[in-house]
């Protein structure tokens, strides 16, 4: 807007007049007087004391930048006189409006009109200004975690948004070669279970008769073992009540074709649109008799604790194959945002009386600095459309000619902006009771289920006692049985995340 309105006043109207506001505007960002409308000063930080230097180079520029400025409107408009001329001249009509051409359509500025665009400037800046505080404040709007999700007015995003959605809540997960799976976070434990499908005997000593078995019956087993965590009047706040159990399967994102042609197959869709799509449960029946080493089913336990701040995710997979069974546990945990990010949490609603005043201010002293921001967002705006342009015509040319194309995520935002560590040590608690109950959970499903079905579970007893044993005193045992983090790839975060630890000693 405010490049729109200099740029409105050169070719339409007063160019000399235009030309002065530009210049002024320039001083001022020069001079480094205020700040830009998106350097938005966080509360915790909008009383903190500064230091005597810094106060006195702020008055140093704004002194220099008032004296130029001033200077600046005496050549134009303070006469004066100038040898070998007999009436008075400003300094711009004598050295610089006289020896340039009239075709130019420089003349002599208007005083009003030279106010009258500075002021639209420095309203520009107000509107700005208030518009980001009011979204900062505002306790229902996207950034508050508690409305709608953000949306989008440009035509060629809408589908990119919906996209996102879709990949978001969906059962079908896409995954990169040579990294680890995004979005799930941290990998907290691991464990897994291989035991013979021998039958046990019977009180005559003699084996006992054995039912079929295979993976979806232990997936349906484990299913509703699980989902009994859910019920109970106990404790009605605990995020155990919270946790859901849904099917995922995960697919390679190196594929021929655009996403869209493929992308979704295995889904179902659910009559309500307010729901996420189900994986097909014939998919899942296929995959877990027929499966496949590039596609991979899982039950998926999701737990959400502290406002959603820990998000537990574990991944559970069972494979019945030359009598052989083994059971996969792999337990994520994506950390708490970090605390820098919760800076918006503390904006108040906007006051129109105190922030509005402020605002006015600021908008005056730092109008140099907000056209600076305003050129930068411009620049990048049209470096980003130009970069986005360029990627959709590769794209296109990779498609027409056959290629395998990457179409798994790369990085995930609520990744990036997590913590290294728990904000308090119960958080870390909950995660070890969470991974703890899921884990005898799964043990005992699969107990039950080989037991009613005639199998031996002696092997299966001594397995899940040293698992149980090892996660309750934090041994980390290789061999294959149960072990800690692990990372590989690109990007990937081995470490555990840890609780804050007191300050000892002066800092």
């Amino acid at each position: 807007m405010m490049l729109s309105i200099l740029l409105l006043g050169f070719l339409v109207g007063d160019r000399t007049t235009t030309l002065l506001a530009l210049l002024t505007v320039l001083l001022l960002r020069m001079t480094g007087v205020g700040a830009p409308a998106t350097a938005v000063v966080l509360p915790i930080d909008a009383h903190r004391a500064r230091s005597v230097a810094r106060r006195a180079l702020e008055v140093l520029r704004l002194g220099a930048g008032t004296a130029l400025i001033v200077g600046l409107l005496v050549m134009a408009w303070v006469p004066i006189d100038h040898e070998g001329v007999d009436h008075k001249e400003t300094v711009l009509e004598h050295e610089v409006l006289r020896h340039v051409p009239q075709v130019s359509g420089l003349t002599m500025p208007s005083w009003r009109a030279y106010i009258a665009a500075l002021v639209l400037l420095w309203l520009v800046g107000v509107v700005w200004r208030y518009r980001i505080l009011v979204i900062l404040g505002d306790r229902t709007g996207p950034l508050s975690g508690q409305g709608a999700s953000p949306t989008t007015r440009i035509p060629p995003l809408k589908g990119l948004y919906a996209g996102l959605r879709r990949q978001q809540s969906g059962p079908e997960l896409l995954y990169r070669d040579h990294a680890p799976l995004v979005g799930l976070g941290v990998p907290w434990e691991e464990w897994a279970i291989a035991l013979e499908l021998l039958p046990a005997k019977g009180a005559d000593g003699k084996p006992l008769r054995l039912q079929p078995i295979d993976a979806s019956i232990l997936h349906r087993a484990i299913t509703l073992r699980v989902s009994e965590l859910r019920g109970g009047r106990e404790y009605p706040g605990d995020a155990l009540h919270r946790l859901t159990v849904s099917d995922r399967v995960f697919r390679p994102g190196l594929r021929r074709g655009p996403a869209m042609d493929w992308l979704g197959g295995m889904s179902a869709s659910t009559a309500d649109a307010n729901r996420a799509s189900l994986l097909d449960h014939r998919w899942a029946t296929a995959l877990d008799l027929f499966g496949h080493e590039r596609l991979r089913h899982y039950l998926t336990v999701r737990i959400g604790s502290w406002q959603e701040e820990l998000v537990t995710t574990v991944l559970i997979r069972a494979l019945t194959q030359g009598r052989v069974l083994h059971v996969e546990f792999q337990a994520y945990l994506l950390p708490p945002v970090a605390e820098v990010y919760h800076a918006v949490d503390r904006f108040a609603p906007v006051d129109p009386v105190v922030d509005g005043l402020e605002v006015l201010t600021k908008a005056a002293a730092s109008m140099g600095r907000d056209m600076g921001a305003a050129l930068g967002q411009v620049v990048s705006t049209s470096r980003s459309v130009a970069r986005a342009a360029r990627a959709r015509r590769h794209y296109r040319r990779l498609v027409r000619g056959g290629y395998a194309i990457g179409h798994a995520p790369r990085v995930s935002v609520r990744e990036l902006g997590a913590a290294e560590q728990f904000q308090n040590p119960f958080q870390f608690d909950d995660v070890a009771r969470f991974i703890s109950t899921l884990t005898l959970r799964v043990h005992t499903a699969i107990h039950a289920e080989l037991k009613v079905r005639g199998y031996d579970t002696s092997a299966l007893e001594t397995q899940a006692q040293n698992i149980v044993n090892n996660i309750n005193q934090g041994v980390q045992i290789s061999g294959g049985n149960q072990h800690g983090p692990i990372a590989g790839g690109p990007g990937a975060r081995a470490q555990r995340v840890t609780v804050p630890r007191p300050q000892m000693g002066a800092r």
